[in-house]
């Protein structure tokens, strides 16, 4: 297998996607964890090698202060200061633990650890948020992130939370 190519607005600085908006750099951790996750799924030595940086940096973004409003959310850009979009961590989740069920194996034991531990902030911020069925897509990254965490972290509270939301949405749908 080949090592895919780095994207053009890679920027090897941050080890993020970049944009420009007005003459400012942007990096934002979606695109980026998106992006982490095909480099993940290719497995080269030299993708995996990229994966981690990038899942990194991804990580950097996460409000990770106790007694912080939003902490387990995750910031929308890099540069932003506080969390502005309370959906961030249900983005950011719904890519992160699929990457740590699929491909533990290919990740370092410490990339790992560091996963978990966002992974656990995160489906506790998404506890406190917890949004209406109505907020179809965001209730839809709710559920599946609550159930697959819950599972991945043996948590049974946090699973057991993703079951009961997905029965109450079908009710509510």
């Amino acid at each position: 297998m080949e090592p895919l190519d780095l994207p053009r607005n890679f920027n090897p600085d941050t080890n993020m996607l970049g944009r420009e908006v007005d003459g400012n750099q942007f990096h934002a951790p979606i695109p980026a964890l998106t992006f982490a996750y095909s480099l993940v799924e290719n497995g080269t030595p030299e993708n995996l090698a990229q994966a981690e940086k990038t899942i990194a940096a991804v990580l950097e973004c996460q409000e990770t202060r106790t007694g912080d409003p939003h902490c387990g959310n995750f910031r929308w850009e890099r540069e932003d200061q506080v969390v502005e979009d309370l959906n961030a961590v249900q983005f950011i989740l719904f890519s992160l633990i699929p990457i740590l069920i699929q491909w533990p194996d290919r990740l370092s034991g410490e990339l790992q650890d560091r996963m978990t531990d966002a992974i656990r902030l995160g489906l506790d911020e998404i506890t406190r948020i917890d949004v209406h069925p109505d907020y179809t897509n965001i209730v839809l990254k709710d559920i599946t992130n609550s159930c697959l965490g819950g599972e991945l972290l043996q948590d049974e509270s946090t699973a057991q939370r993703g079951y009961d939301k997905l029965v109450r949405w079908i009710r509510y749908t």
